[in-house]
This record gives structure tokens, sequence and C-alpha cells, in this order.
């Protein structure tokens, strides 16, 4: 017997009782939700129709998902298979506190290659690649983390280190309008990719009084053990 195709009335219906109950709606289902309440069905465009269709379509897969997740978890913990024991652990259906947005999208790919009819091997092999990518996706994290750690570490200590020449000169004007006069300085001769001075205007600087006493402040911030530069070239 063919199933009647449902009406949009129905479809509707059975979309926004679903996004209605669930605790956490996604971008696509509060646009979905907008959708319906902005509207009524026969104000509604083909491309309204088609978007309506996917969502419930999803809404059934999902439904679908439900009833195999409770079948999981009815399962004896002992007599579970591993991939079965993953799915528990990362939808967090038995630990809601180890719940994390994540995790459940990790657990829904995995509920979905588990109810995949495909040959053992292959979902397992399947499952792994899936488990894999929260790995990768907590290195990626990390790392933009630590990154972020050390361009605040570079900041403050360049920062640091320009407020201590300005104050070992006396400078008593705001040094943020300091900087700015430096850069702009720099940038109106282009000194950020020349040399400022001839070599011998250079020399002469390094041994004047003023050239040790600034070779030496120098020496001392790049052997800080608080550098987040790391400079490889010896200190002259």
């Amino acid at each position: 017997m063919v199933r009647a195709r449902l009406t949009v009335d129905e479809i509707i219906l059975s979309v926004e009782t679903y996004l209605r109950q669930i605790a956490k709606r996604t971008h696509s289902d509060e646009l979905i939700l907008q959708l319906i309440r902005s509207k009524t069905a026969n104000q509604f465009t083909e491309e309204d129709i088609k978007n309506l269709r996917n969502k419930y379509h999803k809404v059934l897969e999902l439904n679908r998902l439900e009833e195999v997740m409770d079948a999981i978890c009815l399962i004896k913990k002992s007599d579970r298979s591993d991939i079965e024991k993953d799915i528990v652990d990362f939808s967090g259906y038995e630990d809601p506190f180890s719940q994390t947005d994540e995790r459940l999208k990790i657990a829904l790919r995995m509920l979905k290659n588990y109810n995949r009819k495909i040959p053992a091997e292959i979902k397992q092999k399947a499952h792994n690649e899936i488990k894999k990518t929260l790995n990768n996706s907590y290195k990626q994290r990390d790392q933009k983390i630590k990154d972020r750690k050390q361009e605040n570490h570079e900041k403050f200590f360049l920062g640091s280190v320009l407020i201590s020449f300005f104050k070992s000169q006396n400078i008593d004007m705001n040094y943020l309008e300091n900087t700015l006069k430096m850069i702009e300085l720099y940038q109106t001769k282009d000194y950020f990719r020349k040399e400022l001075f001839l070599e011998s205007e250079v020399n002469e600087f390094k041994f004047s009084k003023e050239g040790i006493d600034f070779n030496n402040k120098k020496n001392i911030i790049l052997s800080d053990p608080k550098n987040p530069f790391f400079y490889k070239k010896s200190i002259d």
C-alpha cells in the first residue's frame, strides 16, 4: 500500500511539533520556525516548501536515530559492542554532564554509521575515522588557544619594551602618541624595508655613550627568559 503524500499543513505540524520540543535548536531550525510563524500554508513559495520538506526528512531521520539510540541504551552495558559504548559515551545519554555540542555531533555521525546496512569491518573503519575527528578538532582548538596566548605574550612584551625605552629617555609624552609618531616616521620613509643610516653612522652611534647604553639595554631584553621571540642570531 502506497503511503499518501503529506500535505504542506501536515509537514508544518510535524516539523513545528518536533522543533518546539527539542531543548537546543540550530540556526537552521530557527530559520524554519521563523518561516512557519511568518506565513500561512498558501503563502509558501516553492522554495519554502522545498526547505520544509528537507527539514521534515531530517526530522524523520532524527526520530529513527532516536529510536536506535533508545534501543542501544536498553542493551546491558557489559553486552554492548565497542561502537555502541562509544555512541552512548559521546552522546552523554547516561552522563549529561559530559555533553558538549561537539561530542553530540560526533555521536550523531556515529549513530548514522551504526544504522547503515554495511559489512561490520567497513562500519568499524568508518567509526574509527569519525572518532578520530574529535581528537583532531581538540588539537586544532588547543593550537588556536596556544597561538592566541603566544600572540598576547608578544604584544605584552613589545609594549613593555617600548615603554621601558620611553622611560629611560625621561619622555613624558603620551606613550601611544609617541608610538604612533614613530610608526608614521618609519612609514613615511619606508624605513621598514631599508636601512636607516649608513654603516659608518651606525658604527659611530654604537661607540657613543648613548649607543653603548642602548646596546646594553637591548642585550638585556634579548636575553630575557620571558622574551617570546626566541632570537637565534647572536646578540651584538
